[in-house]
């Protein structure tokens, strides 16, 4: 215990520190002028608002790229070779990263080139648009993902074992959720943690489980944890989350306009579709994610209780349910009791310990 309560100490700090130095990288290229250098150049190469925003984020992410790699190499290699969770080697990690770094990229790119072009086109109500325009695009993304993102860092292979997968099958049908194939990724490549999922929307709906967890987990328990995924889309958790953050997303949006119109001046700038204001509109979107942050878990934390009293429901084995959250949090390094306030804050799922504790009461009560 006290082995995970120190990893997720230093996780915690820098989560932290990354915030703060993302928060002080936009200062100082406003400050600076950075920025306006960076515009400024990128138009002197070409007058086309999509070519010249292309330049700016490429010459911005490539300094933002540069300042946060140290801590991204801290966090996702140091701490975790440390703490015996990952295999990578060095050169391994790098590559993932910086494939991730690119998908990241180009995620953002196409982002930034429409709101941008709605900032031109509509400066007075083009929140309201890109609030349309984002809801589509997760939509959109939620059902390519699975076929396009996810294959670019993990391989798909049909479960093999036949008795598991009839188990899964039965299990997904019982809860009146259609699922398209049942799929083993390499994991272990990557970390030493456990998980599983049900990813995707429509044709593209499927369940992945990693080789981590099967190779280390029994069918029953395996089934308790896909019964609480499988809870999610029963209970329409995914569309609660998404409505959830399409009103977040307005709100967020609508105030981003009307304070980064005010600030715009304070800075030097009169424009707000001006490509050098960018920094400003990240401020402020880092700003309102961080306000939100603890809404957003405790929302979080509830509907993940709803999933797990549907997996008790569904499995009738709580011993076993009890079993593989003991497991879990073992084999991920869980900090199975933190202290309130990092829960309300930080935590998307209630701690081991509580769930536990619920699913011992089920017991009591209905078994």
């Amino acid at each position: 215990m006290e082995k995970a309560k120190k990893y997720w100490r230093i996780k915690r700090w820098i989560f932290l520190i990354d915030i703060l130095l993302n928060a002080v990288l936009l200062f100082f290229i406003l400050y600076s002028r950075l920025s306006i250098v960076f515009r400024n150049k990128a138009m002197g190469m070409t007058l086309n608002p999509f070519g010249y925003i292309a330049l700016y984020l490429l010459w911005f992410g490539a300094l933002s790229y540069i300042v946060t790699l140290p801590l991204e190499y801290m966090e996702s290699f140091v701490v975790e070779h440390r703490f015996a969770l990952s295999p990578l080697t060095l050169g391994k990690w790098f590559k993932r990263h910086f494939k991730r770094t690119l998908v990241g990229a180009a995620i953002t790119l196409i982002i930034t080139e429409a709101v941008y072009f709605l900032l031109r086109r509509h400066p007075d109500n083009w929140w309201v648009l890109a609030g349309i325009g984002w809801v589509l695009f997760t939509i959109i993304l939620s059902r390519l993902a699975p076929v396009l993102i996810v294959p670019l860092f993990y391989k798909y292979r049909r479960l093999d074992n036949e008795n598991l997968k009839s188990r899964i099958f039965k299990l997904a049908a019982k809860a009146g959720t259609n699922v398209k194939g049942v799929f083993r990724i390499n994991m272990s490549k990557e970390t030493r943690k456990a998980n599983a999922a049900l990813i995707g929307i429509g044709n593209s709906r499927r369940i992945i489980i990693g080789d981590t967890l099967l190779d280390n987990f029994t069918d029953d328990e395996i089934e308790v944890v896909l019964a609480h995924e499988l809870g999610h889309h029963k209970k329409w958790h995914i569309w609660k989350l998404f409505a959830f953050g399409t009103v977040a997303t307005f709100i967020g949006l609508y105030t981003t306009n009307a304070v980064m119109k005010e600030c715009l001046l304070f800075f030097g700038f009169n424009d707000i579709s001006d490509i050098g204001a960018f920094p400003i509109f990240c401020l402020l979107l880092l700003l309102f994610s961080v306000l939100l942050m603890p809404l957003q878990n405790v929302f979080s934390r509830y509907l993940e209780r709803r999933a797990d009293v549907f997996a008790l429901k569904m499995t009738r084995m709580p011993d076993v349910f009890i079993a593989t959250m003991s497991k879990l949090a073992k084999q991920n390094l869980s900090d199975t009791t933190p202290n309130k306030f990092i829960e309300v804050m930080m935590y998307t799922h209630p701690p081991v310990s509580k769930r536990i504790k619920m699913a011992e009461k089920f017991k009591v009560k209905f078994l």
